[in-house]
């Protein structure tokens, strides 16, 4: 699971979306079927990030409210407020600039809070 989100990261740093979505897919899919909530929201987050820069906002938008509702529940630090920005990201793409706009001020809100970091 980490060397398939190890190597889909390094090719999404590098550009190469056609060599990092299926390794990013087959991470989130490892996660998914071994149960292992933890590690969801930062696996999705990433996968949605791949999908965003790829034009594929339908598929980003659920996969990051998804990683962002588990984040809230399960993660504590940087991630729900990452996994927010990055739907508030993706919901910009989208057009939907309400939501996108809610997302950001909360995002912020949780960046500030005490104990968040």
């Amino acid at each position: 699971m980490h060397a398939s989100w190890g190597i889909g990261v390094l090719f999404l740093r590098q550009g190469d979306l056609p060599r990092a979505l299926p390794r990013l897919e087959r991470a989130v899919r490892i996660c998914q079927d071994a149960d292992l909530p933890l590690f969801f929201p930062r696996l999705a987050a990433t996968l949605g990030v791949a999908y965003t820069l790829g034009g594929r906002v339908a598929d980003a938008v659920p996969l990051l409210t998804q990683a962002m509702e588990r984040a809230m529940a399960t993660a504590r630090g940087e991630y729900p407020a990452l996994c927010r920005l990055l739907l508030g990201e993706a919901q910009v793409l989208a057009g939907r600039l309400e939501e996108a706009h809610a997302l950001a001020e909360r995002a912020l809100a949780l960046a500030h809070a005490p104990g968040t970091w």
